[in-house]
């Protein structure tokens, strides 16, 4: 069984229809990347799979459950599906220790200690463990969103979401932040990317899906998106993109 099938799914904001009859399988480990120009649906379609925007139709079924039905209870989902965005979400006023355990208190009732423990185990993973008793806002952007990994990792989620956690860092600091995705799959974490690190979803994705305009194109292997695309529209934005890199 898939670990997150996803059919049909429509998304309007009035007469827009932002994510138009969309479906795609991620199996247990797997890493996809969603690829495509702005507008073209991957934020929307990362939201709507954490229920952060009530979908139109179609089903969300994680591990053969329906999410996606009225009445379920997001808070649920958000236990089992993490979501990382790109503007990192970190709490200002509170030091990176206190991110990394306000939810896991709060929501999975874990003592003080045991999320504290956690959390530490997760910043020496990442290299951060001197930045516990750090403010976000004096960290760089990409230890930001390392420690908005983390944080979501203190969660225990069985697939992680990435909403261009990288596109709005400076070049030097994108490579750190891929670094740690790509120790997490290695790891064996779900996760579903929306990038534009053309050259990280060639290396590192199982799955490469092209939206344009709303629609899922094409889903194939990297080495297939990337060398043998089989619509036009694929090929003439991987053209695009590889050519202006």
């Amino acid at each position: 069984m898939s670990k997150l099938v996803v059919k049909n799914l429509r998304k309007s904001f009035g007469h827009n229809e932002v994510c138009k009859n969309i479906s795609f399988e991620v199996q247990k480990s797997e890493l996809l990347c969603l690829i495509g120009g702005s507008g073209s649906g991957k934020s929307t379609l990362l939201r709507c799979l954490n229920l952060l925007e009530h979908i139109d139709d179609g089903e969300i079924l994680l591990d053969g459950e329906d999410v996606s039905i009225p009445g379920f209870d997001p808070e649920l989902l958000r236990r089992r599906m993490g979501m990382v965005f790109q503007s990192y979400n970190l709490f200002p006023h509170m030091s990176v220790l206190q991110n990394l355990t306000l939810a896991q208190t709060k929501i999975k009732k874990l003592s003080a200690q045991t999320a504290q423990d956690k959390a530490m185990a997760l910043l020496e993973q990442f290299g951060l463990e001197e930045k516990a008793h750090t403010y976000p806002d004096k960290l760089s952007g990409g230890q930001q969103q390392r420690i908005a990994i983390a944080r979501a990792l203190a969660m225990d989620p069985e697939i992680l979401l990435l909403d261009e956690v990288t596109s709005a860092l400076d070049p030097e600091l994108v490579g750190e932040v891929l670094q740690v995705i790509k120790s997490l799959k290695k790891q064996g974490m779900t996760m579903i990317l929306a990038t534009h690190e053309m050259g990280f979803a060639r290396s590192a994705a199982d799955q490469v899906a092209f939206l344009y305009g709303g629609e899922l194109v094409e889903i194939a292997p990297p080495e297939k998106i990337f060398t043998n695309p089989e619509n036009a529209k694929t090929r003439q934005f991987l053209s695009r993109v590889l050519d202006a890199n």
